[in-house]
């Protein structure tokens, strides 16, 4: 439940308008509630908007809040209102927050009682940059950053979920990140670009740039010249065997950190072992390929996306200076939610480097489409731009990218070549594999379009399974043995769940710790052995928790169910779910 106080002023167009370019939050018409005077239809509209800006900041913090919010009922007025909604919660958002339920409050509490006061700011203000950036602010401030690190998960995490819940695959959070989309037998468990066919042998190898070099090279697959820096050593020696220019980076690190290129002397590669060693202990140096590093993501022995991956760069427009294009960036950039921007665009010693290698400067003006680079390679710290190359990728790259997920045993795979040109096969142009990533960051701007495609290749339908519900007395326990029974015959491991006790598969009383119907069946959720499932309810219980699935396929109720002081409660428990979810 939410108190809020009614808006100083009220401007629903301008207040849309705000959103949308300050949040990229769209709410869309309001419910339509008959019953509401003037004041409530106007508290109606501004908490409709409030709770889009907080599932929004939500998601911000990789909290996968994707189910619409509900208001339930207005109370109140006329200044102050007590407003009780529905919103969707995620189990077990945080294990280091003591108590569950304690982090799943923490994380709702926070993100719409600040959408309510964002909102109030807004509408008491005029539209202007220095508001917009202040409510960013504040936003960053009070929620992003307290939040950010409760919930384990990556980048890729949200936007998978997004895919699963477009495609209307349930999923639930297990713990630490790890999501299970689907139920029973026909379910996946996730780990944000990770599934669990992936090997785990294959992962610890992956993770050791030396060892995944020695494998690919082994199988006869095309990778870098490579040698290891002993601790202490200067390298110098390596450096003259592999030839100048080298690479050094840290053998066991991700996302660019410590990797320094282009290294044509011993003074600077002295400065990039010192680097690459406050990264990790283990220190690699390769001979420099010329060339490009592009991401291919594959799934189930497929390639999904190719992703050219450029560094930071503006491009020109054959009228302004370089100078200008960066700071029109930025600009752009600082106007976005700071959760949501990228990484600044510097001109710093380094970017006027990289200009002066191409033959620019700052105030250069770059022709159409020119690109302008500040910085040599893409990393996680300086970000990049990415660029979609899917359909100019060469058969012959496309072979040894699914041969290399195959090596290490990855179901999902981000496999890095380094070429001049993706659209040439690797053996005419030199190209490399470069790594082999487990848990690919999948490059959520251009991959969008391809999370579904991903995940039909995991999921034949919805990841459900049947479920029937029986209701009544003693004959209802009858009727589920029945039910599950007819399930067995059609081939189907059938389980049936009470609130008492647990029929297995086989006909057989399977003991089961979890408490209680509703825990009895998210127990058989989880159960990879479980193709159907027959819930018997014979108490009022689930009007307490309620339905522990959000599709039914068949409701019996049973002829002692009758005078049931449960049951109209029950049958608008289940018309409310199959009229909303089916």
């Amino acid at each position: 439940m939410l108190r809020i106080a009614r808006p100083a002023r009220w401007d629903a167009a301008k207040l849309d308008g705000w959103l949308a370019r300050s949040f990229g939050v769209e709410p869309g018409p309001v419910p339509i509630a008959p019953e509401d005077d003037e004041a409530h239809a106007l508290m109606r509209a501004f908490t409709w908007r409030a709770l889009h800006l907080g599932t929004a900041l939500l998601r911000a913090v990789k909290i996968p809040a994707l189910a619409p919010c509900r208001i339930l009922a207005i109370a109140g007025g006329p200044n102050i209102f007590e407003v009780r909604f529905a919103a969707p919660r995620i189990d077990r958002l945080s294990p280091e927050v003591p108590g569950r339920e304690a982090a799943e409050h923490k994380a709702h509490e926070f993100a719409f009682g600040n959408a309510v006061r964002t909102l109030h700011g807004m509408c008491a203000l005029e539209e202007a940059p220095q508001a917009t950036a202040h409510a960013h602010d504040e936003l960053q401030q009070s929620f992003v950053k307290t939040l950010d690190a409760m919930v384990q998960g990556g980048g890729s995490t949200v936007p998978l979920l997004q895919a699963a819940f477009s495609l209307d695959i349930p999923f639930r959070h297990l713990s630490a990140g790890v999501f299970q989309l689907g139920w029973g037998s026909a379910a996946r468990r996730v780990d944000r670009g990770a599934i669990q066919f992936d090997s785990a042998i294959g992962a610890r190898m992956g993770q050791d740039k030396a060892v995944s070099v020695a494998l690919m090279r082994d199988a006869g697959l095309p990778v870098p010249a490579q040698e290891r820096v002993p601790p202490g050593d200067d390298g110098t020696q390596a450096a003259r065997r592999l030839g100048w220019p080298v690479v050094v980076k840290p053998a066991d690190r991700d996302r660019g950190e410590g990797v320094t290129v282009d290294i044509v002397n011993d003074a600077r590669l002295a400065s990039a072992i010192a680097q690459a060693s406050k990264f990790s202990r283990r220190v690699l140096m390769e001979r420099q390929v010329t060339g490009v590093c592009h991401r291919v993501v594959v799934a189930a022995n497929e390639v999904l996306l190719v992703s050219k991956r450029l560094p930071k760069l503006v491009r020109g427009d054959g009228v302004h200076s370089v100078a200008q294009l960066v700071a029109r960036a930025n600009e752009e950039e600082m106007a976005k939610p700071p959760w949501t921007r990228l990484k600044p665009f510097p001109l710093d010693e380094v970017a006027l480097a990289c200009l002066a290698q191409s033959g620019l400067s700052p105030s250069s003006v770059p022709p159409e489409g020119h690109p302008a680079p500040l910085r040599r390679i893409q990393s996680s710290a300086e970000g990049g731009v990415v660029e979609d190359w899917t359909d100019r990728i060469h058969p012959d790259n496309v072979e040894i990218a699914l041969k290399a997920a195959r090596l290490f045993g990855f179901a999902i795979a981000g496999i890095d070549i380094i070429s001049q040109d993706i659209s040439r096969p690797w053996h005419e142009n030199g190209a490399v594999l470069n790594e082999v990533n487990y848990s690919s960051l999948l490059p959520s701007r251009l991959s969008a379009h391809v999370l579904p495609i991903l995940l039909r290749k995991f999921f034949a339908a919805d990841g459900r399974i049947p479920v029937d519900l029986v209701m009544g007395g003693p004959e209802a326990a009858a009727e589920g043995l029945r039910l599950r029974a007819a399930h067995a015959e059609a081939g189907l491991r059938c389980c049936m769940a009470g609130h008492e006790r647990v029929v297995a598969a086989d006909g057989k009383e399977m003991p089961v710790a979890a408490q209680g119907l509703f825990g009895r069946t998210l127990a058989l959720l989880l159960d990879p052995d479980v193709d159907a499932l027959v819930l018997v309810v014979q108490t009022d219980e689930l009007l307490r928790t309620g339905l522990p699935v959000d599709r039914i396929n068949r409701v019996v109720e049973t002829a002692d169910a009758a005078g049931a002081p449960w049951l109209g409660g029950m049958r608008e428990l289940i018309g409310r779910y199959r009229t909303e979810a089916m």
